[in-house]
């Protein structure tokens, strides 16, 4: 049996965000199964999540997969957040304005810790 195989099987996955149990024995799914079954239904974070919980392959292409869609589907905000949470205040602050959130973008440049490095 596969470490993330449970010999239990479950037809729906409704899970609360913050509950990695599948992995130990709720549902009857491999890691890979979870992680497409998130990313049908759109819950890119969970699938994410689970990939990183996993110690996932694929956990650095699912992230980029993730930002594309987004990008692809006008949701600039979200991957302002997204860049924002892994530390990449010049990105997110660049999709924000991109997403005509300039409020957003000044609210991440006030709260971010930056390091101004002058030049020769």
């Amino acid at each position: 049996m596969h470490p993330f195989t449970c010999s239990t099987t479950c037809p729906t996955l409704a899970l609360p965000s913050q509950d990695t149990s599948f992995l130990t024995c709720t549902h009857g799914l491999q890691v890979d199964e979870v992680i497409q079954l998130y990313q049908d239904h759109h819950r890119w974070e969970d699938a994410i999540r689970v990939a990183d919980a996993a110690h996932h392959d694929n956990a650095a292409a699912l992230k980029q997969q993730y930002l594309a869609w987004l990008m692809e589907t006008g949701q600039e905000e979200q991957a302002g957040a997204v860049k924002e949470r892994e530390g990449d205040y010049m990105a997110a602050i660049g999709l924000y304005l991109k997403g005509g959130l300039p409020g957003r973008a000044a609210q991440v440049r006030s709260h971010s810790t930056w390091t101004v490095i002058k030049g020769p």
